[in-house]
C-alpha cells in the first residue's frame, strides 16, 4: 500500500507542476510575513556562484525539482540551484533547480565525461 501511494504522489506532482507553481507564488504573496520570516531561517535567496555566495533581490527558487518533481519540505528537505553552464555577468542563466538526490546525480554525470 505505502508503494502505490508514493507511485500515486510522485505522479500527481509530475502532471500538476504548474498548479503547484502557481499555488505557491500566490500563496507567497498572500503570506510575505511567513516567506520574510522564512527566508531569513533558510536563506533561500542565497545561491554558490564559483566559489562565492550571492544574494539575490528575488528568489529564484519555486521549491520544486524541475528533473524528478520532488517538492521541497514533501520529498527532499531543501532544493539546490545548479549551473549547467557559468556564465561570469549573469549567475542565474543556465541554472535549474534540483532536488539533493538529482544534484548529486548531475555532478556524477558531469564528472564521469
Amino acid at each position: 500500500m505505502r508503494r502505490d501511494r508514493t507511485e500515486y504522489l510522485k505522479q500527481w506532482r509530475k502532471d500538476h507542476k504548474e498548479y503547484h507553481r502557481d499555488y505557491m507564488r500566490l500563496w507567497t504573496k498572500k503570506n510575505p510575513d511567513n516567506v520574510i520570516r522564512h527566508n531569513k531561517n533558510s536563506g533561500v535567496k542565497r545561491i554558490a556562484f564559483k566559489g562565492k555566495r550571492l544574494l539575490l533581490k528575488e528568489d529564484p527558487r519555486i521549491g520544486i525539482c524541475q528533473l524528478c518533481g520532488a517538492v521541497r519540505g514533501m520529498d527532499c528537505k531543501k532544493t539546490h540551484m545548479h549551473h549547467i553552464k557559468y556564465h561570469p555577468d549573469d549567475p542565474l542563466k543556465d541554472t535549474i533547480e534540483v532536488c539533493g538526490k538529482c544534484h548529486r546525480r548531475q555532478h556524477k554525470i558531469w564528472s564521469s565525461t
